[in-house]
C-alpha cells in the first residue's frame, strides 16, 4: 500500500512539474529558450534600440532613454565621430572616427566596449555573419580606393582589389556589399592618367576565400 502511495506521489509531483514549465514556456513576457546540454534557460525579449551619432559621439537610444556608448572627449586624436552601422546579428558596431587629416574606421561591441582603431578608411559593411567588415580606403589625393576586409575574430586585415590599380589605371571603389558571406559586390570608377576624361564604370564581383575578383 505505502508503495502505492509512493508511486502516486511522484505521479503528481512529476505532473505538477510539467504543468508549471508549460505555464513558464508559455504565459510569460519571455520570448526565446535555448537548450544548453539538458539545461533550459529563458532569456528576456530583445531589445529595441538604435545607435546613430549625435554631437559627434556614438549613442544608443531605447525608447526615451539615451545613453552615450563613445565619447569623442575619451579620444584625443579624434574630432569627432561621423558615422555608425550596427551588425546584422546587433552585437558589434562600426563607426569612422574624424580625425586632422584621415578618417579611421572603429569597431566595438554593441555596448562600446573593446575599441578597435582597425584601419584609415571610409564606409563601412558587415559580414551576414557580422564577424567581417568590408570597407574602401580612405584617400585624400588621385590615387586609388580599394576595397578591403578585416577579419574581426583574427585581426587580419588585407586588400582585396590592389591589383586593379597600376601606373596608368587607378579604380576608384564604392561602397562595398556583401551578397553572402563569401562574396563582396562594389562599383567602381576606373580613370586612366593620361585622359582623365576616358572613365570606365563597372560592377567587381569578389570571392574573399580564394581572392578571385571578377568584373562584369
Amino acid at each position: 500500500m505505502k508503495i502505492f502511495e509512493n508511486k502516486t506521489a511522484i505521479l503528481l509531483m512529476i505532473v505538477a512539474f510539467v504543468g508549471l514549465t508549460y505555464w513558464i514556456y508559455t504565459d510569460t513576457g519571455f520570448s526565446d529558450v535555448f537548450r544548453v546540454g539538458d539545461i533550459k534557460k529563458i532569456i528576456p525579449a530583445g531589445e529595441d534600440f538604435e545607435v546613430e551619432v549625435s554631437n559627434g559621439n556614438i549613442i544608443k537610444k531605447s525608447g526615451k532613454k539615451e545613453e552615450i556608448l563613445i565619447d569623442k572627449k575619451d579620444y584625443e586624436q579624434i574630432s569627432e565621430f561621423i558615422r555608425v552601422w550596427v551588425s546584422p546579428d546587433k552585437n558589434r558596431i562600426c563607426f569612422l572616427g574624424q580625425s586632422m587629416v584621415p578618417v579611421w574606421v572603429h569597431i566595438s561591441d554593441i555596448d562600446g566596449i573593446n575599441v578597435v582603431k582597425v584601419d584609415t578608411g571610409k564606409n563601412c559593411s558587415f559580414s551576414p555573419d557580422s564577424n567581417k567588415i568590408a570597407y574602401n580606403t580612405h584617400t585624400t589625393d588621385v590615387s586609388p580606393v580599394d576595397v578591403r576586409l578585416y577579419d574581426i575574430l583574427t585581426s587580419e586585415k588585407s586588400n582585396l582589389t590592389s591589383s586593379f590599380s597600376t601606373e596608368e589605371i587607378y579604380r576608384v571603389y564604392n561602397t562595398p556589399t556583401w551578397i553572402n558571406d563569401i562574396i563582396i559586390e562594389s562599383e567602381y570608377e576606373e580613370i586612366n592618367f593620361s585622359d582623365f576624361t576616358n572613365k570606365r564604370l563597372g560592377i567587381s564581383e569578389i570571392n574573399i576565400e580564394t581572392g578571385k575578383v571578377t568584373d562584369r
